[in-house]
């Protein structure tokens, strides 16, 4: 008699990697850099059936990879750290029980987050107010 279903993960999913492609946006992944990322994974057996998921694997330093920087030469500038899009993810996972796995189906999603400490002009040029109607 066979037994249905197939374990669940108990760990979540190592991410290893995460490679930025800093001039193109929304590209890829969809994700700009800099996003806060959630992973897990389920194992399907040969007959289609899936695990419950593992536990979520948060992701909330990827903003650390790519780093803003303040061009002085011309005129003030700052390259903020969240442009570009997220190019790739490399992710690990554990199998509980390797002999009844067929595949795993790795979940992803994320949010936008950004992080970064914009540095103020030398100058900060006053604001008008618009008068009231």
């Amino acid at each position: 008699m066979r037994r249905f279903g197939t374990e669940q993960p108990k760990t979540k999913p190592t991410i290893l990697q995460i490679d930025n492609e800093r001039y193109e946006d929304e590209a890829y992944t969809g994700l700009p850099v800099g996003s806060i990322l959630f992973y897990c994974y389920c194992i399907v057996n040969e007959y289609g059936e899936r695990s419950n998921p593992s536990p979520l694997a948060i992701c909330d330093t990827a903003q650390w990879l790519a780093k803003g920087t303040l061009e002085l030469e011309e005129d003030y500038a700052y390259i903020d750290i969240n442009g570009g899009s997220i190019k790739s993810v490399s992710v690990s996972c554990a199998i509980p029980q390797p002999d009844e796995a067929k595949r795993i189906e790795l979940y992803r999603t994320g949010t936008p987050y950004f992080e970064s400490a914009v540095p103020l002009p030398p100058e900060l040029p006053k604001l008008e107010v618009a008068p009231e109607p």
